[in-house]
Formats: C-alpha cells, sequence, structure tokens
C-alpha cells in the first residue's frame, strides 16, 4: 500500500548483489536493489532475521547527513519522505522478506550518504544501513520503464 496512488513499484523478485548491509543481533537488513522506474528512485530491501524471535519495526528513518563530521560541527540531517513503499510491521523468526521504497529522484554529493535507521519496537534491536552517492549513481532503469 503506497503513499501515492499514481506511482507503481517495479517488478522485482528480490535477487541481485548486497550492495550494502547492516546486522545486528541475528537481524539483517541488505540493499539489493537501486532502480529508477514510473519517475521513482527505489531502493529494494532483504530483511532477513535469522532469530527466533519476531523483529516488529517501530520506525524506518531515511535521511541525509555528511559522511565525515568533525570535531565541534554539527550534524546536519535532512529527512526523506519515501513516495511509496513501506517496510514489513514484523519479520517472523528464521524468515525472509523483501520491501520496495521510492522516493522522487535525487543525488548525492560526494560528502553525504543516504542513511537508514531501522528501530525495533522495545529498543531492543536497532540498524543502520548506509548508501553511498556512488550506489545512487549507479541506479539501472528498470526493463519495462525504458520500452
Amino acid at each position: 500500500v503506497g503513499k501515492d496512488s499514481l506511482v507503481e513499484a517495479p517488478d522485482w523478485e528480490g535477487d541481485g548483489p548486497v550492495l550494502a548491509r547492516s546486522r545486528n543481533e541475528g537481524m539483517e537488513v541488505a540493499l539489493r536493489m537501486v532502480c529508477i522506474h514510473d519517475s521513482c528512485l527505489w531502493f529494494g530491501l532483504e530483511w532477513a532475521n535469522r532469530s527466533p524471535i519476531v523483529y516488529t519495526a517501530a520506525y524506518v528513518r531515511w535521511t541525509i547527513r555528511d559522511r565525515r563530521v568533525f570535531r565541534r560541527t554539527a550534524l546536519q540531517e535532512q529527512p526523506l519522505e519515501p513516495v511509496s513503499g513501506e517496510a514489513p510491521a514484523d519479520i517472523g523468526g528464521d524468515s525472509v522478506q523483501h520491501s520496495l521504497t521510492g522516493f522522487r529522484p535525487f543525488a548525492l554529493s560526494k560528502d553525504k550518504e543516504l542513511r537508514v535507521e531501522i528501530g525495533e519496537k522495545g529498543g531492543g534491536r536497532a540498524l543502520a544501513l548506509i548508501i553511498t552517492h556512488k550506489q545512487i549513481l549507479k541506479a539501472k532503469h528498470d526493463a519495462k520503464a525504458s520500452q
């Protein structure tokens, strides 16, 4: 269920190389795809729960921030609001799920990074996935979008 009914997600089976990964206590989130489809920039995430305890995400924050923060410098974060897509509500024990999140297309400068922060309900296992400007610039055009 997307936030914008005019945007259609690309077809994706959840395969592809791991472009970025974050792990914490049996829970793992991996970036598997970055593509442009239907005038949106799409990020395909794989959620793997390798523990027997269900993982319930309380929040998923997408922010653009400085890669390096020097001493006595304020950290500047710019929140990003997805156009479409959501994280899975619950990831069962010993299971894998996939999700797509779409944004209006953007590019990052060399000194910025896209950070995805995921927090578990109750504050247990937190994940932080960092996506670099190079990974975004290598976004593939969806085959069906170019036809």
